[in-house]
């Protein structure tokens, strides 16, 4: 026969105590672990930690950041506060807010408590972007099969927009295996990235051989041991920034576009090995920076060549203006 005890008495008499010393508080419904489900702990007069009794009649808004949407404030029942049937609220595994949250979340999509608690990360954002191709309970009972979560199929078909694919097909809207069908869309995604940075460093590159020649024409100049010149491809600045173990290949855009200038210095007994790199800002017709192997400042050498050239294009752009 089951039996319901109610407990009465003032704050503080031993009514808690008496539930944990007889093993009872998992069939307990508690008033104050109500209340705390939609306010937080107060202070009393004396200044000690108290649970208020001043908000019991249940009329909080939604969406509030404690309760988080899990109580209906303006409810004047537990039942109707919480969104569930007396035989829903039973049937709770345990009187937590987590436990009325997946509930409600079963509730609301049609699925089970586990379901709902299995996949508690997705967010409502992408259920909602789920639902515009398939009711969620249908996604959530595909998801269980495939072992994954409702972010990655609202990713896969994510790629499949973009990739043009036909998402009206069952087999591509839910494949058979959604890991691979995910990874073959992102390795799709990659290489037509892969060929359009290739096409447009092309361009980049057919373009840049017309501007090539005037910074050669006006910008080469050597000593007894040293040269400079500009790097005149992608492929060059790769190469130097391997050998030099520095960052000059993610320079390139910018290089080809002509935004900076980059220019090698090599040694004349070995024109076609690394050794410093040196970038020049066209606008400001500034020295930005001088780099040698792993980041290295300039060497007493380079450095005088460095203010050398500086001074000869100085003085070739002057005497340019002059003559114009």
């Amino acid at each position: 026969m089951r039996v319901l005890l109610l407990l009465r008495g003032s704050a503080g008499c031993g009514k808690s105590t008496w539930i944990e010393k007889n093993g009872l508080k998992p069939y307990t419904l508690s008033a104050d672990e109500i209340r705390l489900m939609y306010a937080s702990p107060t202070l009393n007069v004396c200044g000690e930690e108290c649970i208020s009794q001043s908000n019991d009649t249940i009329r909080l808004a939604v969406n509030d950041s404690w309760t988080n949407g899990v109580v209906n404030r303006r409810a004047k029942t537990v039942s109707a506060a919480l969104g569930l049937t007396k035989k829903e609220l039973r049937e709770l595994p345990e009187k937590t807010r987590d436990a009325v949250l997946y509930a409600q979340l079963a509730k609301k999509y049609g699925i089970t408590a586990k379901q709902a608690l299995a996949y508690r990360a997705f967010d409502s954002y992408c259920v909602s972007q789920i639902e515009k191709r398939l009711p969620f309970k249908k996604a959530v009972k595909y998801l269980e099969k495939q072992n994954e979560q409702p972010y990655t199929l609202r990713d896969y078909w994510s790629d499949c927009e973009k990739l043009n694919l036909d998402l009206g097909r069952e087999d591509i809207l839910l494949p058979p295996d959604l890991a691979q069908a995910h990874q073959r869309t992102i390795d799709a995604l990659a290489e037509a990235r892969r060929q359009k940075e290739l096409e447009e460093a092309h361009e980049a590159q057919k373009k840049f051989k017309m501007h090539l020649k005037k910074l050669e024409r006006d910008f080469a100049f050597e000593n007894e041991n040293l040269l400079i010149r500009p790097a005149r491809s992608h492929t060059e600045l790769i190469n130097e920034g391997s050998a030099l173990h520095h960052c000059v290949a993610t320079y390139a855009k910018k290089h080809l576009s002509g935004q900076t200038v980059i220019f090698f210095i090599r040694k004349k007994s070995e024109p076609d090995k690394p050794f410093y790199t040196l970038e020049y800002n066209p606008k400001t017709e500034n020295i930005v920076q001088c780099r040698g192997l792993h980041n290295c400042g300039k060497t007493p050498e380079v450095e005088a060549f460095v203010d050398a050239w500086s001074g000869y294009i100085r003085n070739k752009k002057k005497k340019s203006h002059a003559a114009a």
